[in-house]
């Protein structure tokens, strides 16, 4: 079912770099589909699980961290007015523990591409964009060229959450989905990339 290069890749570049949450996840689902035996199988599992793990590294690696050190602050970061919705969600995340979505969470990032350093310091979006800045030195993978966020939120809205809602996920879709996320050679897979975003170092 998977050819080498797939199978490298997640053996050696992908599962190292996971938290041992998605280690777990991306392990389990790895046997389950090794036990497959036929191609009318329904595949949305192992699709619900990629988008997962990619929730769950985004929120440690990036949301987490950052509304730990935005709490030290003593009173609310300002909302940026231009960008309003996407400023509100953080601060709601940040200071009354609301929950954000994948999705949100993705559009969140996706706005920093408009925001500039120095404009404000009390900005929310601002610092974030700062945070990123200081703490991955390749953040800019997420909302620069490369579209990181957006691509991933296009698949989250289009393939994820129609699976989620009980649409079926044909052999087919499910290998056409494992190229963009694991890669294939010649192109980078989304997720190899987003490690390579959220990290100090990184490795191939």
């Amino acid at each position: 079912m998977y050819d080498r290069y797939q199978k490298k890749i997640l053996n050696e570049s992908i599962c190292p770099s996971l938290t041992v949450q998605s280690q777990f996840i991306l392990s389990s689902s790895e046997w389950l589909l090794s036990q497959a035996d036929g191609k009318e199988l329904d595949y949305s599992f192992a699709v619900i699980n990629y988008f997962k793990i990619l929730e769950i590294e985004l929120f440690k690696r990036v949301f987490i961290p950052f509304k730990n050190n935005a709490v030290q602050y003593e009173k609310h970061l300002d909302l940026d007015n231009k960008h309003y919705t996407q400023s509100k969600l953080l601060n709601y995340y940040i200071y009354e523990n609301k929950r954000i979505s994948f999705g949100e969470g993705l559009i969140i990032l996706s706005s920093l591409k408009n925001i500039f350093y120095g404009e404000d310091e009390t900005n929310n979006l601002c610092n974030f964009k700062m945070f990123l800045k200081d703490n991955f030195p390749k953040s800019y993978f997420l909302y620069g060229k490369k579209k990181l966020a957006n691509n991933i939120n296009y698949l989250v809205e289009n393939i994820r959450n129609p699976v989620v809602h009980s649409k079926n996920t044909s052999y087919e879709e499910f290998l056409s989905l494992k190229k963009e996320l694991i890669g294939r050679i010649g192109k980078e897979g989304l997720i190899i990339t987003f490690l390579k975003a959220t990290t100090t170092q990184y490795k191939i």
